[in-house]
């Protein structure tokens, strides 16, 4: 089933995913009961090894991940974003032409504000588009870059249509 995406015999799309399996590559940034952060694609050392871990999916035809980006390490204050934490990331999926679903929030959030606020809503809106912006800088060539950013229902999933 490698990069088919449709059914046998029917021309009919099957799927919109590069490959049948999908890697996911664990984001969580949560804070634990007692204040500790986890990081997950820092433990893994994901970042670290995404072009070799890249490789090595497509070998078993694999060829669509699910991962995430860590917001508390890109937005260091608020409405301030260091996309340098996150440019090499998107360019390896680029390069390794995997295809990528974003997990933009996945039990991690920055410190403040409280979750349950406005203040919050519109702090992730405004993330999500920065984020979404340096992705499809960093994943597409000029020529296919949306006109438009990604509907924001989408982005609340974690998932955009570009």
């Amino acid at each position: 089933m490698t990069g088919s995406r449709y059914l046998p015999d029917s021309g009919r799309r099957a799927t919109p995913f590069r490959s049948f399996f999908i890697a996911g590559f664990e984001c969580s940034t949560h804070r634990l009961a007692n204040g500790k952060r986890l990081d997950l694609l820092a433990a893994t050392k994901h970042y670290r090894f995404a072009h070799q871990d890249f490789e090595r999916l497509k070998t078993h035809g694999m060829h669509t991940i699910r991962t995430g980006v860590r917001w508390h390490r890109i937005e260091t204050h608020p409405y301030r974003y260091d996309s340098t934490r996150l440019i090499a990331y998107p360019a390896a999926v680029r390069e390794h032409k995997i295809q990528a679903i974003w997990d933009l929030c996945h039990y991690g959030y920055t410190d403040d504000p409280d979750i349950l606020s406005a203040a919050f809503v519109e702090r992730f809106a405004q993330f999500s588009r920065a984020v979404s912006r340096v992705i499809a800088d960093h994943t597409q060539r000029a020529r296919q870059r949306p006109a438009a950013l990604p509907d924001q229902r989408d982005l609340l999933l974690g998932v955009g249509r570009w």
